[in-house]
């Protein structure tokens, strides 16, 4: 996704259009606080905007060709920093440098995952067990921002995964709060989030907040177009699965569009099952939300476009709209049997339901009550 222009964003054309103004104008501010749903370009904004605030040509976009620009594109520029939450597997003190605190192996591998999130910015950093943005990440930074700068343009400062910085006794956010309130000229930091309620109210109030909302669903259909090479139907289903986030999009994609059909259909079978089944669902449900939420997510949402593709074809028997039209005898021998099926209130119990879960309310209660109703709904009695 780094072109010869450099980095190109899906959608969010306002956005940009703000940031290139607050450049041209030179009000950039000391500190930004990108939030929003995840996959919908904060990180990869917060990458433009640095090389933008750094390229050598002084053009309304970065241009990917200068010597800043290709130390961006290396992740070599000595004015962008990362912090992102990473693993404690060494004990160090607080003033060590953070990658003391990891052995070799983690380090290299976080190190080329950092140039594939330059080649790709919309890629998801996976770092196993990194729970919390690291108080000697926080002072190392602050040594770097106050050091004399040997290169032209803004010190940027990119913060992924901002929430956690919130540890139990909020050392990393206090430290933070120090250089927000005495930011170096000609710097700035840019914190991304997509959880700003867990932020401390004194750090946004230090910065200026911009929204990201999901990406428009024409627009990832767009983007799977130019760049992949699917079935018009394959398209179809990562778009509409895909919630307006492209970290999703990158998800979905990396499975196998067979294996997707095989999950929807047990997943349902399971659901509708005897009791056994249903109780064993539930507790690998909230197993598995443990270790990968955004998994069980999109299989809820599979199952909700299962049953939007049902109501679809029991009220008007129109399959031209369906997301799993492949699938449309299996989909028919469901309607058949649950003639009086109330489908809109499943999708809505569906919905409810990763709302709750996004608020963390307790998961096993969460599945417990869903597949229940879910089954009521299907006027199918509980213990039969």
């Amino acid at each position: 996704m780094v072109t010869e222009k450099m980095i190109k964003i899906i959608g969010q054309d306002f956005i940009w259009d703000k940031l290139k103004l607050v450049k041209s104008k030179n009000k950039v501010s000391n500190a930004y606080l990108f939030y929003g749903p995840d996959g919908t370009g904060k990180e990869a904004m917060s990458i433009k905007f640095s090389a933008l605030l750094n390229c050598l040509n002084k053009n309304l976009a970065p241009c990917g060709k200068c010597s800043s620009c290709l130390k961006i594109k290396t992740f070599q520029h000595p004015n962008i920093s990362l912090i992102v939450p990473l693993p404690k597997e060494k004990t160090i003190n607080k003033n060590d440098n953070p990658n003391k605190a990891l052995t070799n192996k983690t380090l290299e591998s976080i190190i080329n995952s950092f140039k594939e999130k330059i080649k790709n910015p919309y890629l998801e950093l996976k770092i196993p067990k990194a729970n919390t943005i690291l108080i000697n990440s926080i002072r190392d930074i602050r040594k770097k921002v106050y050091m004399k700068s040997f290169e032209e343009g803004y010190k940027c400062v990119l913060i992924f995964e901002a929430e956690k910085l919130m540890g139990s006794q909020q050392e990393s956010a206090n430290a933070l709060l120090k250089i927000l309130e005495d930011t170096p000229s000609n710097s700035t930091f840019i914190l991304c989030t997509q959880y700003p309620n867990k932020l401390s109210n004194t750090i946004k109030s230090r910065c200026q907040s911009i929204y990201f909302p999901p990406l428009k669903e024409d627009d990832i259909h767009t983007f799977i177009s130019k760049n992949y090479s699917f079935l018009d139907e394959n398209s179809k289903i990562i778009s509409s699965l895909s919630n307006g986030s492209l970290k999703l999009v990158n998800k979905i994609i990396m499975n196998d569009f067979v294996k997707i059909q095989k999950l929807i259909l047990k997943f349902v079978a399971d659901i509708t099952s005897n009791f056994d089944t249903r109780k064993n669902l539930i507790i690998q449900l909230s197993k598995d939300y443990k270790f990968d939420t955004e998994k069980v997510k999109l299989n809820l949402n599979l199952l909700s476009f299962w049953f939007r593709d049902c109501f679809y074809v029991a009220r008007n028997n129109n399959i031209s709209n369906l997301i799993f039209s492949s699938l449309v005898n299996e989909l028919n021998v469901f309607i058949l049997k649950y003639p009086k099926a109330d489908y809109t209130s499943i999708i809505k119990l569906i919905d409810n339901s990763i709302d709750y879960l996004n608020k963390n309310i307790q998961t096993n209660l969460v599945f417990l009550n869903l597949i229940i109703e879910i089954n009521k709904k299907l006027n199918k009695k509980e213990n039969e």
